[in-house]
């Protein structure tokens, strides 16, 4: 026997997902030297692992199918070792890796890997670790990808061809089809995370996108109405169609809710306590619950549409497309979007009412006070207010 040769599949220790449900790898030993040929795509239960047979002790249908797998892709391995070995020729490292892949380099499709993710990340959705907006958010970034790679014609991309090149390349497109710079670079940074999990899981032996940074600018939006501005839109009179959407403005300013947060309000999000009445809940995006105390403005609205529930909400485009009508009629000169609500918010309670950080972000819906950072500044008013009685 000219090579020494032979192949264990193991099961991944270092991965961060699914520790409990980890991967199988394959790894060759030939002539001492380990060759690690990446995942096999299939997840064991690490108690149903059988380490000295290299298989599922499980013999329901589906592991059964893998162990049948597993022995495929063994019987394939020993096929490349035999014909060199009926040939008195060497083999090499590369050799096991250019002729196993010939076969399986279809894993490395970015296509077939992209619906690994996605499957992974549903699944995780409906255990709860995910809000469904996370996966929503991560489905549409990758779309957007996607149609990067048609432009491109590069239908047949592997993932181990995401270098920096495409990095550079992708931002690029996204400015030129109209997007932002910042969400281009929060494309680019989102891609790395998907390769990254395509390293993780097993897929490749290194990342190709480790030597590529990606650089975000993080200067926080801190966009919103000041308080003449709001008393401005409270009093102006618009049409009932317009009307309607600038008090779901008004509410999310009192409220400081995001707009699906408010899409999904229903009757038993209010709360009373205490002779309070609150709207309470947990946030789409971050499943952080909040609770925040209602204005009497907040009520008034409620009650002139007969439930808090019954608000005229209307899709997240046309809210946006109607706000900008409604900010050209009050003299606002500034890009105003329905997020703008929420730091409106923010900006209220911490430099008008000095609510503090803590409650602040309570309201919210923040995981943290450091999260306040994006939503709003400390302004000179409240530095003056929260000194003016005191005696240096």
């Amino acid at each position: 026997m000219m090579n020494r040769f032979k192949v264990l599949f193991t099961l991944r220790t270092d991965s961060v997902v699914d520790k409990d449900y980890p991967s199988i790898t394959i790894r060759v030993t030939l002539n001492g030297t380990r060759i690690k040929l990446g995942s096999t795509g299939i997840r064991v239960k690490r108690e149903d692992w059988d380490a000295r047979a290299q298989r599922s002790r499980k013999r329901d249908v589906t592991s059964l199918n893998d162990n049948e797998q597993l022995g495929a892709i063994e019987s394939r391995l020993r096929s490349i070792h035999l014909l060199y070995e009926s040939r008195q020729k060497k083999l090499h490292p590369e050799d096991v890796k250019r002729l196993f892949k010939q076969d399986y380099d279809v894993d490395l499709s970015f296509f077939t890997l992209r619906d690994k993710y996605l499957e992974e990340s549903q699944q995780q959705t409906d255990m709860g670790i995910y809000a469904q907006k996370t996966h929503s958010t991560r489905k549409d970034k990758l779309r957007v990808f996607e149609r990067f790679l048609d432009a491109e014609k590069k239908t047949q991309l592997t993932i181990e061809e995401i270098k920096g090149p495409i990095f550079e390349r992708f931002k690029n497109w996204m400015l030129k089809q109209g997007y932002k710079l910042t969400y281009a670079q929060k494309s680019q940074q989102f891609l790395k995370t998907f390769v990254r999990w395509c390293f993780r899981n097993g897929h490749m032996e290194m990342d190709p996108s480790a030597n590529y940074p990606v650089k975000v600018d993080k200067k926080p939006i801190l966009e919103h109405l000041t308080e003449e501005e709001l008393q401005r839109l409270k009093t102006t009179p618009f049409v009932k169609r317009l009307q309607e959407t600038v008090d779901c403005y008004l509410f999310a300013c009192d409220t400081g809710l995001a707009y699906v947060d408010m899409s999904l309000l229903s009757a038993q999000s209010l709360v009373e306590e205490n002779g309070l009445l609150y709207v309470s809940g947990a946030r789409q995006k971050t499943d952080t619950s909040y609770f925040v105390p209602l204005s009497a403005s907040a009520k008034a609205l409620i009650s002139k549409y007969g439930g808090i529930d019954k608000l005229p909400l209307r899709s997240n485009k046309e809210v946006n497309a109607m706000l900008k009508v409604a900010m050209a009629q009050i003299g606002v000169d500034r890009r105003i979007w329905f997020h703008t609500a929420r730091k409106t918010f923010a900006m209220r309670m911490q430099n008008k009412f000095l609510v503090s950080d803590e409650t602040t972000a309570a309201m919210l819906g923040h995981k943290s006070t450091k999260e306040l950072k994006t939503y709003r500044s400390i302004t000179k008013e409240r530095v003056t207010k929260e000194m003016g009685n005191i005696d240096f």
